[in-house]
């Protein structure tokens, strides 16, 4: 043991029995009965200040647990209200799209209905003005001005150009033109690439020459069908 703990300790022994040799029983009793209460009331004390500490702290994370609780339900209830909006904006949006979508469409509609009506009127039109050309016709031959070799040579000519534009136009728009858009035309649709090899270049050049002598054989056939008209 060290000295000075040693010391101290005979100290305390000394300090002791010196107090019990001066001290009858009777005070050392009620000086130990002091001392027992007094102990008692601060560990009371020191127990009463502990679980009210601990009780603060309690309520404080109780009061802290509820407010959590409270913004949980809070940011709950956010939540589902941005998801309702979105909803409601997301739906809002597809029925413009969609509406968008029925609006060009009802113009296609229109656009190639009227584009129909001002074709078949230009059909119409050019009809009646070969009607009006030979009705002008006819009245310079009944006045004498025209052969008849002449009127009846403008008559086939206007009725085979009048004939040609109505297969064309009823043709095109039947099988060629397009069934949704009136600018652009049909075309076939091959699911495989179309076999055989692609003209040369000398082999369009003899079809051009063969259509030009074709077209100039035409020409001949009509200038001889004038003559002999003119001739009668």
């Amino acid at each position: 043991m060290p000295a000075n703990v040693q010391n101290l300790t005979q100290l305390s022994e000394a300090q002791l029995a010196l107090y019990t040799s001066t001290t009858s029983p009777q005070a050392r009793s009620l000086s130990a009965s002091g001392a027992i209460d007094n102990t008692t009331s601060q560990i009371f004390s020191q127990f009463d200040l502990t679980y009210n500490n601990a009780y603060d702290k309690l309520k404080t994370s109780a009061i802290g647990n509820e407010k959590s609780y409270y913004f949980g339900t809070r940011t709950t209830d956010l939540k589902d209200m941005q998801n309702d909006i979105l909803d409601s904006v997301t739906s809002q949006v597809n029925t413009n799209v969609q509406n968008d979508s029925f609006a060009k469409r009802q113009y296609e509609i229109n656009e190639w209905a009227n584009s129909d009506k001002l074709d078949t009127l230009f059909v119409f039109q050019f009809v009646f003005l070969s009607l009006m050309l030979m009705a002008f016709l006819g009245y310079l031959w009944k006045i004498n001005i025209l052969t008849s070799g002449f009127l009846y040579f403008i008559g086939f000519i206007v009725l085979i150009i009048n004939i040609i534009v109505i297969v064309i136009r009823s043709k095109y728009t039947r099988l060629l033109r397009n069934t949704r858009y009136w600018n652009k035309r049909k075309f076939n649709q091959y699911s495989t690439a179309p076999t055989g090899a692609l003209p040369t270049c000398d082999q369009l050049s003899n079809g051009f020459v063969s259509l030009q002598k074709d077209f100039a054989s035409v020409t001949t056939d009509l200038g001889a069908q004038y003559t002999k008209f003119t001739s009668k």
